[in-house]
């Protein structure tokens, strides 16, 4: 190996640690809480702006080490079979998406300090979420087990039992944070306070389904790639064309779905007490 390709091969991670560092520790500007206060219809007041500037700070610290983490992890991988460096578009989506997931998590802990409301009128999931952001993940999730059950029929395969799997442990883990994140309990204080409360409750709701519909078309294209390599009994042309689709266009549809605007449908008026 020539001392240049040596370069190229160090100097790869190494800018891509040293641009993440400086978008960590860059603080929230301005501009970025104006543009997410225009984008989900709150005010921005001194009593709401730091739940605001918290979730924006958090969310860009853990989605930019998981994109981190993905290239690493392609370019090993790549490194490790091809003994070429290089990364995929995949691994990076695939690693925002990680990244998200970890940061809703930790944004759905509860905070010490200040006191904090529960809401007596059980919250909706679909007071948060548009309908179709809460009805593609779950296609997406039955397209999977709809293709995996009926290459099953024609004989056990691994591929078609690892590929389910896998989208149930995402799903649990996705569910259970989403849970943590539509129940944990609001901040007590004024409207404004609330109103920018449920715009983050909504936020995270919409990052997971997208999260969720990425991942599952990830797991898709496994599955009827597969199908379409193995050929017994499908039109192998057909689930090429779908399998490709899946892979690209799924990881596309997880970020609309994640960065949309959101303006939840919660009504005025709410009972709550002190936890």
């Amino acid at each position: 190996m020539s001392g240049p390709q040596l370069t190229f091969i160090v100097a790869q991670p190494l800018l891509v640690l040293v641009v993440a560092a400086i978008l960590i520790a860059q603080p929230v500007s301005v501009e970025r809480l104006a543009r997410f206060a225009r984008r989900h219809a709150v005010t921005l007041t001194d009593e709401n702006r730091h739940l605001a500037v918290r979730y924006l700070a958090t969310t860009r610290r853990w989605r930019t080490a998981g994109v981190v983490l993905g290239i690493v992890i392609s370019a090993t991988y790549t490194w490790w079979h091809n003994r070429t460096m290089d990364w995929s578009a995949l691994g990076m989506f695939a690693g925002w998406f990680v990244g998200a997931i970890i940061a809703e998590w930790r944004l759905s802990l509860p905070t010490s300090g200040g006191r904090r409301v529960a809401s007596l009128v059980p919250r909706r999931l679909r007071d948060y979420l548009g309908p179709w952001a809460l009805w593609i993940p779950i296609g997406a999730g039955a397209l999977i087990f709809g293709l995996a059950i009926r290459g099953l029929a024609e004989g056990p395969e691994w591929p078609l039992v690892w590929g389910p799997l896998a989208l149930v442990g995402t799903g649990v883990v996705i569910v259970g944070v989403g849970r943590h994140v539509l129940n944990r309990a609001q901040p007590a204080g004024a409207r404004d306070l609330v109103a920018v409360d449920d715009a983050l409750r909504s936020r995270s709701l919409h990052v997971l389904a997208g999260s969720a519909v990425a991942i599952g078309g990830y797991l898709a294209s496994i599955v009827i790639g597969y199908l379409a390599g193995w050929g017994r009994g499908f039109d192998t042309g057909w689930l090429s064309w779908w399998s490709a689709l899946g892979l690209l266009v799924c990881p596309f549809v997880g970020v609309a779905i994640a960065t949309a605007p959101t303006r939840p449908r919660v009504g005025d008026a709410r009972t709550s007490v002190p936890v």
